[in-house]
């Protein structure tokens, strides 16, 4: 039986969901909902996850350990809480070097402007 520590997370593994989700955990743990919210306020409305497929995301990065549940006491236990693992803030690392790395070639083809 494989589990998620014997292959390690490379940059095709992970969608733009993925790595939008990753990034907004990397502030803080937060709720689904608001996950959603803020990918949502981040790209002025262009991308919305709707419930089936925010949750769809959040159970692979669970499967493969970049995200982890997170109890609040406080919290109403029904209300799941999603933070960063070490793992995750690894792959995010990865993935938004080698796209600080696309784009940079794409400018120095030409494709994206400076200002882009």
């Amino acid at each position: 039986m494989s589990t998620h520590l014997e292959h390690p997370v490379t940059l095709q593994d992970l969608t733009t969901r993925h790595v939008r989700i990753l990034l907004i955990l990397a502030e803080e743990p937060r709720h689904g909902y608001v996950i959603s919210q803020k990918i949502e306020d981040e790209t002025d409305g262009r991308v919305t996850l709707r419930p089936g497929s925010l949750y769809r995301a959040l159970h692979q990065l669970l499967e493969r350990g970049l995200i982890r549940e997170r109890n609040d006491p406080d919290e109403d236990p029904r209300r799941r809480m999603y933070a960063l693992t070490g793992a995750g803030r690894r792959a995010l690392t990865t993935e938004l070097d080698g796209m600080g790395r696309l784009v940079a070639h794409g400018r120095k083809l030409g494709v994206l402007n400076r200002n882009a």
